[in-house]
């Protein structure tokens, strides 16, 4: 999926590990006739979510993107869908799926 996305979901994610996986598949598994992204913002997770969205965003590496970050910024007010994952976005539809969460 090299082509500019029509739609971009937006992952936000914190110590998720348990429930990331699930959230990711189904994200993957919807039959499309367009292009699509996944962005995922990990929010500094201590749980090994870093680490899981890290090898789909390496196995999936033509439409998975993984933004990390050394400390948490939610706790200093970010938002992470509007501040971050948002300007990133491509697609000309945004979707959101957060990390605990599944289609």
């Amino acid at each position: 999926m090299n082509e500019t996305p029509l739609v971009s979901v937006l992952c936000p994610t914190y110590n998720h590990a348990a429930y990331i996986r699930q959230c990711l598949d189904s994200v993957i598994a919807q039959e499309t006739c367009f292009p699509f992204e996944i962005l995922i913002n990990d929010d500094c997770s201590t749980d090994g979510t870093t680490d899981i969205v890290k090898d789909y965003a390496q196995k999936y590496s033509s439409f998975v993107k993984v933004f990390t970050h050394p400390t948490n910024l939610y706790s200093r007010g970010t938002d992470a869908v509007r501040d971050i994952l948002l300007p990133m976005a491509r697609g000309k539809y945004i979707a959101i799926c957060e990390g605990d969460d599944y289609w």
